[in-house]
């Protein structure tokens, strides 16, 4: 919407014509900047406990993440079992490598260690999530 404006000083209505203009752009323009941030996260069609535990997981990323009794008093479910299903969420989700980053810093994946004892399900090593996509 490019529309060049040529301010008429003898206009009466002309301040009041440029003001609306300016705040129709400045309205425009953060509409823009909301979808963009939003699109930035995660795209729409995942399920909602998926956006939930995606959401809660970047709400703690800064500090941290939640606690355990958080994330039992929300959610139902251990630190590990959480850490599973936001990886499945963030997978399922599409989330750009953005928020994939930030999240793998505080929320490391799990993968069954190879090895004699492969079969048990508790032996785990702690590492990060590569890439996405």
């Amino acid at each position: 919407m490019n529309v060049e404006y040529q301010h008429d000083p003898q206009s009466p209505d002309g301040d009041q014509e440029l003001n609306g203009q300016l705040r129709r752009y400045r309205e425009e323009r953060r509409r823009r900047i909301v979808q963009s941030r939003r699109a930035q996260r995660c795209p729409p069609g995942h399920s909602s406990e998926a956006d939930e535990i995606i959401r809660f997981a970047q709400i703690w990323a800064p500090y941290g993440g939640a606690s355990a009794e958080e994330t039992f008093y929300i959610f139902g479910i251990s630190i590990p079992r959480f850490v599973d299903k936001l990886w499945e969420a963030v997978h399922e989700a599409g989330c750009d490598s953005t928020v994939v980053r930030q999240l793998a810093h505080v929320y490391p994946t799990r993968t069954p260690v190879e090895g004699k004892d492969s079969r048990s399900s508790d032996r785990f090593v702690v590492g990060t999530l590569i890439a996405v996509q």
